[in-house]
């Protein structure tokens, strides 16, 4: 049975959850029911593929949510004191 866009953006963010707890702890070798296991080189291969990640999962967003639906947000914080 085929999954709904909603439950395919489910997944992706959990696979990306997954990816980011594994890439904090140095893990390299990944493993899922779905996929098997996947053993990552070096470090910037999991990089490549959280960027890949997050390209599937803004389609999905954007799928499910309507066009323009998702806002890309960005913080700033600024701290000042006076004098050096």
């Amino acid at each position: 049975m085929a999954q709904t866009p909603q439950q395919e953006l489910d997944a992706a963010k959990a696979q990306r959850v997954k990816l980011l707890s594994q890439m904090a702890s140095g893990v390299i070798r990944a493993e899922s029911a779905d996929t098997g296991s996947v053993t990552y080189r070096e470090y910037d291969d999991q990089r490549k593929a959280l960027a890949d990640l997050d390209a599937r999962i803004a389609g999905l967003e954007a799928q499910t949510l309507g066009a323009g639906a998702r806002r890309r947000l960005r913080r700033i914080v600024l701290t000042g004191g006076n004098g050096w």
